[in-house]
């Protein structure tokens, strides 16, 4: 009897066992060349055996500055778009043992930089990703510069996989 009671207060004055999802009212919006700024901070703990007893263990923290632009947007349907957008690594730095290294990226302020892209957009330098994606969160595309290599197509794509719930949020 105490334990059914004490479920039903449960129940009805603190709204346990209760659905977590809420309708909000809100209207979200996404407007064409919308730059969307985020960051990114990833921990990453190794352990090298050196012997069968022996092992030395490293930790390394990923910090990532990114921006996704939305290029364009697309009407399939009623309440379905497919939007296309750009990722670009700004600025990215590892650091462990009190050691900072510099990470692939592209600091879009620097005129020789943009110069230098502009001259070969297809290279391997740039973390640089294009990619589309529907409104109830679907990755439609991924594409990444012909040259890219695996470490930058990796990153963007898990920072892509990372973004598109955020930048697609629905209203629950």
């Amino acid at each position: 009897m105490a334990a059914t009671t004490t479920l039903l207060i449960g129940y009805f004055k603190f709204d346990w066992f209760k659905s977590e999802i809420y309708k909000v009212d809100a209207n979200i919006t996404r407007e064409i060349n919308q730059a969307n700024f985020f960051k990114e901070t990833k921990t990453i703990n190794t352990k090298v055996a050196l012997t069968k007893d022996n092992y030395e263990e490293q930790n390394y923290e990923i910090n990532t500055d990114f921006v996704v632009f939305l290029k364009e947007k697309t009407t399939l349907k009623e309440n379905d778009n497919l939007y296309k957008a750009s990722l670009v690594i700004l600025k990215s730095k590892m650091t462990t043992k009190d050691e900072e290294y510099e990470l692939p990226s592209f600091d879009i302020r620097d005129e020789e930089k943009v110069k230098e892209f502009k001259s070969n957009p297809d290279g391997s330098k740039f973390p640089i990703a294009e990619f589309s994606f529907y409104e109830n969160g679907t990755i439609s595309d991924i594409k990444f510069p012909d040259l890219a290599d695996e470490y930058n197509s990796q990153t963007l794509q898990k920072l892509v996989e990372k973004v598109i719930p955020k930048l697609s949020r629905n209203k629950t």
